[in-house]
């Protein structure tokens, strides 16, 4: 790490230059206290506008890569009181981490313990690559290794239609990395989406009515055994809590 080198690239253009000579992204810089990666040199994505974006559009919010929990939380909050985003990221962590983890750095690094990961699953989160204009679903994205490796994120948008839900992170305490988070989207009275992420196999993604969505969950879902905790208890709380989510219909309802 003696000989890491910084950049301070003012464009997106500027930050593709280097994120494909090699050098890695930083915005909050909270990953690098648990990445073992050997880093040749970083590049600070703070001073790219476009990146520290927050808007509302006609069919729903972006949020630069840049973009701090905190700032994310508040702006999301705003525009639709309640909804499974703003709240799992309310939630994550604690406040001083919140106003530096990014966005963008926790979309790219994907870890088991991410808050963020069902809520944008569930939600239908579309992502935008510096250097392309298509948009690449969050999900696939996010079960895609090497689609992570080797693509700069610049932004991602929401739906405003369907981030209304509910939102559970299994923990022990409070301030602790959840063993499995869940977010249900409300799309209409009969069907919903659901993201579980921290299962086995990853980041599970599943759509129907509350029964289909139960009955499929309880017989694909498997979880690793994890603090004295075992397969099977994991996977009853996993359900047990997916079902209380469902009768409140979303957030609004309750």
């Amino acid at each position: 790490m003696n000989d890491l080198k910084w950049f301070f690239p003012e464009s997106g253009s500027e930050c593709l230059n280097l994120f494909n000579d090699g050098f890695q992204p930083h915005a909050g810089g909270t990953f690098l206290i648990k990445t073992s990666l050997k880093l040749s040199g970083l590049f600070d994505i703070n001073s790219v506008a476009d990146y520290k974006i927050l808007k509302n559009t006609d069919t729903g919010i972006v949020l630069g890569s840049a973009v701090s929990y905190t700032d994310a939380a508040s702006f999301l909050h705003a525009a639709s009181p309640g909804n499974i985003i703003s709240v799992a990221l309310s939630q994550a962590a604690s406040t001083p981490l919140r106003n530096r983890i990014s966005i963008g750095g926790s979309i790219a690094s994907s870890p088991k313990w991410s808050d963020i990961t069902a809520p944008l699953a569930a939600s239908g989160a579309v992502l935008r690559f510096e250097g392309s204009s298509e948009d690449i679903d969050y999900a696939v994205y996010s079960a895609d290794r090497k689609m992570r490796k080797n693509n700069l994120v610049s932004s991602v948008s929401v739906p405003l239609d369907s981030i209304k839900g509910s939102y559970y992170r299994f923990t022990f305490t409070g301030f602790d990395y959840p063993t499995f988070t869940l977010a249900v989207s409300k799309r209409s009275d009969d069907f919903f989406v659901c993201a579980v992420n921290g299962a086995r196999d990853g980041l599970r993604v599943f759509k129907g009515n509350s029964d289909a969505v139960i009955a499929e969950a309880s017989q694909t879902l498997s979880f690793n055994s994890e603090r004295g905790m075992s397969e099977d208890y994991i996977l009853s709380r996993a359900i047990s809590e997916l079902r209380r989510l469902f009768p409140k219909g979303g957030a609004d309802d309750e």
